[in-house]
């Protein structure tokens, strides 16, 4: 394993641009504006994907292997009697065949101790590693325990698991739970000390910190799950993303201060999208008109079923349809490199134009959008008044 000084020399590479995404010295995904940029996240939790499968996977350049890939059945995953890790380096091995070039992610997270992960057996052997309330009591989130980060054995355990899955092929990977976590250490299930809480959370971003330093050593990268988009890092996933202004500004803001960014949609309703099972045009319109190099989207909500849900494909694709593993018309319409950012006019119209003839409008106020592809298709989607109803407020997780 690498060393903590080596660690520690990376960590000064892994500042906001000048040091982002694109000034580091690892091995980025392929990107280009001729087609949408695109990534999957994804799982099949009753075993190996089908051939059919790995070849559209391997499709995408960026991919992440969700918590459950492989496990046969979920109670497997859930007592803690498959551990995933190894399910993870043969998927990569499988997608790597087909194409080399493709990015393929190990999902940690970087908080709770699901049982499927080889942590658990540390947590296990160890109730030092648990994380405790002022009382001394085991902290529970929904039945899991959650990791100590306070302790540096911790972080060193969750850090070697990461990089045990990069050291045997993956390329990197999914921090989840990257941002301060503060309902865990200090809301009314924590009931945590604020000496405790501080520890906590200093542990947590020194975590996160070290992993990616130490994952750029191998010129590989973490991406931080809805992270506070002003620290240090290389990628990061805005989760929440939807048809709304602030995604727009926040999308923006991450690829000024040089991040890769995966931006999913399919939390909020998004308008005549639904939740993306009736389209995408009000959220591709926004992530359009914010996108930089290296940004990346893609919309799941679980609308399907047949075994899917939003992080998880039907084992059965192609017979059945798929969020993640079906290729919608969009992904192949001309795009081209964009010609300015997207700026907003007096009218509240976001507005920016690509080299293909492509133009994006987005309404601020009516949170819907228009795209005229270079290819002569227009598609228009309906007004998104039924998300502020519904208490939906998309990007709300990561914090400029």
């Amino acid at each position: 394993m690498l060393q903590l000084a080596a660690i520690q020399a990376a960590l000064l590479l892994l500042a906001p641009r000048n040091g982002g995404a694109s000034a580091m010295v690892i091995d980025l995904p392929q990107f280009t504006w001729a087609t949408l940029p695109l990534f999957f996240h994804s799982q099949n939790e009753s075993g190996r994907w089908n051939d059919a499968a790995l070849k559209q996977i391997a499709r995408f350049p960026l991919v992440t292997i969700e918590k459950a890939h492989g496990c046969g059945q979920p109670s497997l995953c859930v007592n803690g009697s498959v551990h995933v890790e190894e399910n993870v380096v043969e998927a990569c091995a499988a997608i790597h065949k087909i194409s080399p070039g493709t990015k393929v992610l190990f999902y940690s997270n970087s908080v709770l101790d699901y049982k499927m992960f080889l942590l658990h057996q540390d947590l296990l052997k160890n109730s030092s590693l648990r994380l405790k309330n002022s009382i001394g009591t085991d902290l529970d989130d929904n039945g899991l325990w959650v990791y100590n980060l306070a302790l540096s054995e911790m972080r060193t355990f969750h850090r070697e698991d990461c990089l045990h899955t990069a050291e045997n092929g993956c390329d990197g990977c999914y921090l989840d739970k990257a941002n301060d976590m503060s309902q865990v250490s200090s809301g009314p299930a924590g009931k945590m000390s604020p000496a405790q809480v501080r520890a906590f959370r200093t542990g947590h971003m020194e975590l996160l910190d070290s992993t990616n330093a130490a994952l750029t050593q191998l010129k590989k990268f973490a991406l931080f799950n809805n992270p506070n988009i002003s620290r240090p890092g290389t990628a990061l996933m805005l989760e929440d993303f939807g048809a709304a202004e602030q995604c727009i500004v926040h999308l923006q803001t991450a690829v000024r201060n040089g991040f890769l960014v995966e931006a999913h949609a399919g939390d909020s309703p998004d308008g005549s999208d639904n939740f993306c099972a009736d389209g995408m045009t009000n959220s591709l319109a926004a992530f359009l008109i914010g996108a930089g190099d290296y940004s990346y989207y893609h919309c799941s909500s679980g609308m399907y079923r047949n075994g899917a849900s939003k992080w998880s494909s039907a084992p059965t694709w192609p017979e059945d349809r798929d969020e993640w593993l079906d290729w919608s018309p969009e992904f192949d319409r001309p795009l081209g490199a964009p010609r300015g950012e997207g700026v907003k006019d007096a009218d509240g119209i976001w507005r920016r134009s690509f080299a293909s003839g492509t133009v994006v409008l987005f309404d601020a106020v009516q949170q819907n959008g228009t795209i005229a592809w270079g290819d002569g298709v227009v598609q228009r989607g309906w007004p998104n008044a039924t998300s502020a109803a519904a208490g939906h407020s998309p990007c709300t997780w990561s914090v400029v």
